[in-house]
């Protein structure tokens, strides 16, 4: 069963700059899989067995740092080891989106704290289309182009189980700001 998200134009629009493995690792050096106390990771339960599996350890949902302090599938240049594979967290696979709790498609805050944000050019749902492209599938597509031709908020389903996990990674962010 799927869940109907509103994606925000609003949202959508932001500018960054492209997020390509030259820029990552040229420039960002994949700072956001890093949070200011270590590493933002979420992990939903469905998840957490491919990332032990890895070599991942998952404590109330979120992805234990190794010993640098970074994600343990960040690699030295900044790129993931898992980036192309099917192990890769969704919620990495869809950053900087999330939905917040009006089932609504929004980019994070945090996002706009990187150096990806400041003095960018690119829309989102361009810079990050491959994001897109993991919630919505083929719908994507068809969504970019009706962001482009300025068709406001925008009313799309994504499968419930993919919804299920980006919640849960909501849930265990939060849980963990309280625990700190």
């Amino acid at each position: 069963m799927d869940v109907l998200i509103k994606v925000s134009a609003k949202s959508a629009m932001q500018l960054f700059r492209g997020c390509t493995p030259d820029y990552i690792v040229e420039n960002c050096h994949g700072r956001c899989c890093r949070g200011s106390n270590g590493i933002s990771v979420a992990i939903g339960a469905s998840e957490e067995d491919r990332i032990a599996s890895r070599g991942g350890v998952v404590i109330n949902g979120l992805l234990q740092a190794d010993r640098r302090g970074w994600c343990p599938f960040q690699q030295d240049d900044g790129l993931c080891a898992l980036h192309s594979g099917d192990d890769k967290p969704l919620g990495c696979r869809v950053s900087p989106f999330t939905i917040n709790n009006n089932n609504t498609l929004i980019v994070r805050n945090r996002y706009r704290l990187l150096r990806c944000f400041k003095g960018g050019t690119v829309p989102a749902y361009i810079a990050f289309h491959s994001s897109l492209e993991a919630l919505f599938g083929s719908n994507a597509l068809d969504i970019a182009s009706r962001l482009s031709n300025g068709d406001g908020d925008l009313v799309y389903p994504i499968p419930h189980d993919k919804y299920v996990t980006i919640m849960e990674n909501a849930q265990n962010r939060t849980s963990a700001r309280v625990m700190a």
